[in-house]
């Protein structure tokens, strides 16, 4: 008498969102290095939010970016042992790079555009595929 125990094969998807996520994390820490360097692209596009200079708060950029790196990571590596809060926090975290990515639009479309399919595609692959994840 055989039990139904065998393991299923995780989706394509699936991996292709951890892939993405991985990948996010990678250039969120770029950025974050970046910021924390205040690179001569942030500087050369000063942005002026309500009368204040963006480079002045590229550190806390770089902060929220490490911090956006990290989790994004820790959420790819859940993904893949089908884990529900890598779920949660990959929903969560590309939703929240699409909308930021937005910010930079102006200044570096080619990255925005990059970032916000990344983000798009993620949400996608785990979408199609949230079966796995209700074990």
């Amino acid at each position: 008498m055989e039990t139904d125990t065998a393991v299923r094969p995780r989706p394509g998807w699936v991996t292709f969102a951890s892939v993405m996520l991985f990948i996010i994390g990678g250039i969120s820490v770029i950025v974050a290095i970046a910021e924390f360097n205040q690179a001569l692209w942030l500087k050369s596009y000063s942005i002026s939010i309500f009368g204040e200079d963006f480079v002045d708060y590229s550190v806390l950029w770089g902060i929220i970016d490490i911090t956006i790196a990290v989790l994004v990571v820790y959420a790819a590596i859940d993904i893949l042992r089908g884990g529900k809060f890598g779920l949660f926090v990959a929903y969560l975290f590309a939703s929240i790079a699409i909308i930021r990515w937005f910010f930079y639009f102006p200044w570096a479309p080619l990255a925005s555009l990059m970032m916000m399919f990344l983000g798009l595609a993620t949400i996608f692959g785990l979408a199609e595929n949230e079966e796995y994840f209700k074990r």
